[in-house]
């Protein structure tokens, strides 16, 4: 197998454990732009011997973390949310640090209530919260009057304003990430064609590879389908985004003739050869398409030798092979002339994490959490303590699921970035070195953020120990300690606070996750029976990839804590596994037509209400 082949395997391996890596998504100019607003501003306290300064440039760095990408108004309209919202907070939370322990405790518990509470606006985003909350956990430990916190508070505002000002003047392409997102789809659409042909050979492992690929190609979907939608608000060049919908949307339909194709290997063996040659064609076309994407102007004219071959293929065939090759052809005519059947969808229902109830849960929990560790380094008398309260705010999830594999990888990637520090400190102990690797390192930081979270950790553990010790010398030792032991006490304490705190009740996320994904799954195939094809069938397939992802999800998450056994883990894997293929079969019949499926779908449907009622009877 190809090296290529092998790291993007060995990638969907590690989101059986929750980690995701999306290298894809490496943004080198965010990350040189982001270093250039940081460097400048530590230059400038490190010349002026001006510590506080120290709060520009973590006003310009939080800034930058929380650019959404893309333009517009409702991109500026987050920066600016934050860079008001982060104003008031330092310069309130440091006045309240000035008026006693018990005062400052009790204004940050109502700062990171409050910040918890914001994420109820759909106008405010997760990351603008969450972001808040670490400003306001850090400025309640610098403590100062009302004239200095003041000047704190302007300072902060200027470093923010100044990153969103760069921001401004040095324009990224608006559809930069959601071209790398479309790319990634298409990537993976190869690799599900090439799994796809492994079937046809009869390759060993296919078949648990083909379950893993076809759940990355829709995850891929559907978190490029998002980024396109926050990047194309307020944007009016029509061409560039009807071909990048348009080959969102192409891809959307490639994939169903995958899984069709898939599914009726299954039903008959003997159809494979005459089906290799397509899919051997189409490998050729997604791996060009993955290419051009990316390009300012891309070359579709590259893919009319595959149409073409796919319309000859289609040309008088009313078989399942000529109606997915009759799709894939117009899906690439549909790329080329970049207008094609991009659907305007309705407004999405408010996501589970922003409703009422989990919102104020997880407020509360998080509010009295970052209390108790407040208590809890001011007793051991921790340095850089609040270290350990930010690990609390951007560890701890809405669900304690999510929490364990944050908790994690913030332990791996702070650990490794404190020991980097002390070894960069002890190689490069003059503050003009110091200075000079601090861009790099801002810049792979800025880069990583949307790649890899224990990656981002680690460089943005670094990052902070080395401007610690620019701007106060001497400290660079003891930073890089204690940001390994602050932020392993405050991942830890967490993960407690999900526990121990208004814990989740028992396995319910999961079981409605997965009660969600059998009503999906039979809703898409009653569908299908009942005639639907086109637009409702491609949204009812899509909704019942959706609730799979999700629920195989949460199981993963819940094995990887040991809980498998308390969930009815294995008959609910066995369950998840059969709506997979309730879904290949549904897909295949709304290409193929029902009449030679109907009898297979109706006893699928039963094997998966048989499997659901042994699963729910194991929870009992």
């Amino acid at each position: 197998m190809e090296p290529r082949a092998s790291f993007y395997r060995a990638v969907r391996h590690l989101e059986t454990w929750s980690i995701t890596l999306r290298p894809e998504q490496l943004g080198l100019i965010e990350g040189v732009r982001a270093a250039v607003a940081v460097s400048l501003i530590v230059l400038a306290s490190a010349i002026l011997h001006q510590p506080v300064l120290g709060w520009g440039a973590f006003g310009a760095f939080w800034t930058c973390l929380v650019d959404p990408g893309g333009s517009g108004k409702g991109r500026f309209l987050t920066l600016g949310q934050f860079a008001a919202l982060g104003t008031l907070l330092a310069g309130g939370l440091s006045i309240a640090g000035s008026l006693g322990y018990y005062v400052s405790t009790l204004a940050l518990f109502a700062a990171i209530l409050l910040c918890g509470i914001i994420r109820l606006s759909r106008n405010v985003t997760n990351q603008v919260s969450v972001l808040s909350a670490v400003v306001a956990v850090v400025a309640v430990d610098f403590p100062s009057p009302p004239p200095q916190a003041l000047i704190l508070a302007g300072i902060f505002l200027a470093g923010s304003l100044f990153a969103l000002l760069l921001c401004a003047i040095w324009r990224i392409h608006p559809y930069a990430q959601g071209r790398r997102a479309i790319s990634a789809v298409y990537r993976e659409l190869a690799f599900h064609a090439r799994e796809t042909a492994a079937r046809f050979h009869g390759r060993d492992g296919a078949d648990i590879e083909q379950a893993r690929q076809r759940a990355a190609v829709r995850e891929a979907i559907e978190r490029a389908r998002g980024i396109l939608d926050g990047t194309m608000v307020g944007r009016n060049d029509v061409t560039v985004r009807a071909w990048l919908q348009s080959a969102l949307e192409g891809a959307d339909r490639i994939f169903a003739g995958l899984v069709a194709l898939d599914h009726d290997h299954d039903a008959r063996p003997a159809a494979a050869a005459g089906q290799e040659g397509m899919v051997a064609a189409l490998q050729t076309a997604l791996a060009e398409i993955e290419r051009q994407v990316l390009l300012p102007v891309p070359d579709w004219s590259r893919l009319d030798p595959v149409r073409g071959q796919l319309a000859a293929t289609a040309a008088g065939d009313d078989d399942i092979e000529g109606r997915v090759a009759r799709q894939w052809a117009e899906a690439l005519a549909d790329i080329e002339g970049g207008a094609a059947r991009v659907r305007v969808r309705g407004r999405a229902p408010i996501p589970a994490d922003r409703a009422l109830r989990p919102v104020l849960r997880h407020a509360l929990r998080l509010a009295v959490t970052v209390a108790l560790v407040r208590v809890t380094i001011s007793a051991l008398h921790l340095p850089f303590g609040y270290w350990a309260t930010v690990a609390v705010v951007v560890v701890m999830q809405p669900e304690t699921v999510a929490t364990f594999p944050r908790m994690l990888e913030r332990m791996v990637g702070s650990s490794i970035g404190g020991i980097g520090a002390a070894l960069i400190y002890a190689v490069l102990p003059s503050p003009d070195l110091l200075l000079i690797a601090i861009f790099p390192i801002a810049a792979i930081t800025i880069a990583l953020g949307s790649v890899n979270y224990s990656l981002f950790v680690t460089f943005l553990s670094a990052l902070f120990v080395l401007v610690t010790e620019v701007l106060t010398p001497g400290t660079g030792a003891v930073a890089a300690e204690a940001r390994v032991i602050d932020n392993l006490l405050g991942a830890a304490f967490a993960m407690l606070g999900c526990v121990v705190l208004w814990p989740d009740p028992h396995g319910a996320p999961f079981r409605t996750a997965v009660e969600a994904a059998l009503r999906a799954n039979l809703a898409y195939a009653a569908e299908v029976l009942q005639g639907a094809r086109g637009a409702a069938a491609d949204d009812g397939r899509r909704e019942a990839g959706m609730a799979s992802n999700a629920a195989e999800m949460c199981l993963r998450r819940l094995l990887l804590q040991g809980r498998g056994w308390r969930i009815g883990s294995e008959p609910a894997n066995h369950l998840l596994a059969e709506l997979r293929r309730l879904t290949g079969m549904a897909t295949a019949a709304s290409m193929a037509g029902t009449a030679a499926f109907t009898t297979a779908i109706d006893e699928q449907v039963a094997r998966c209400q048989d499997l659901a009622e042994r699963w729910r009877a194991s929870l009992k």
